[in-house]
């Protein structure tokens, strides 16, 4: 075991100066690397710009002109089309409203509610703590449910 640290530390202090020069040559590369791209952005900024081209006029012109006016054409036609389709939608009739449903909730809060009437309907007890009145018109009589507000509780 001995043996095999002393050869690896060996090995090490060998290819130690390899690795340095390595290192070295490495850094160097990347120093000249920097050094190029400042002096092409030197060159960049210093340097006048390129002349314009001169104008003329050549069957490109037209063709582009050309290009223009069909493309404010076809603009055109998308806004006509948009405007029927907002006219078709203002023309037609509504759709019709969709079918009332009654959640499981409520339907069970109201069939508890005509039981408790049926059972008790003609007495009024207003000496609980969990007295509602709800009143049902029946042919000019009027008709009294009481019952617990812990049945009836919205959630």
């Amino acid at each position: 075991m001995l043996l095999l640290l002393l050869l690896l530390l060996l090995l090490l202090l060998l290819l130690l100066p390899l690795l340095l020069l390595l290192l070295l040559l490495l850094l160097l590369l990347l120093l000249l690397l920097l050094l190029l791209l400042l002096l092409l952005l030197l060159l960049l900024l210093l340097l006048p710009p390129p002349p314009p081209p001169p104008f003329t006029l050549t069957k490109n012109v037209f063709t582009q002109w050309l290009l223009l006016l069909l493309l404010l054409l076809l603009l055109l036609l998308l806004l006509l089309l948009l405007l029927l389709l907002l006219l078709l939608l203002l023309l037609l009739p509504p759709p019709p409203p969709p079918p009332f449903t009654m959640t499981k909730n409520v339907f069970t809060q109201w069939l508890l509610l005509q039981l408790i009437a049926h059972i008790g309907g003609h007495a009024c007890f207003t000496n609980s703590p969990c007295f509602v009145r709800i009143s049902f018109f029946n042919g000019g009589g009027i008709i009294c449910v009481s019952f617990m507000h812990l049945f009836f509780m919205l959630q």
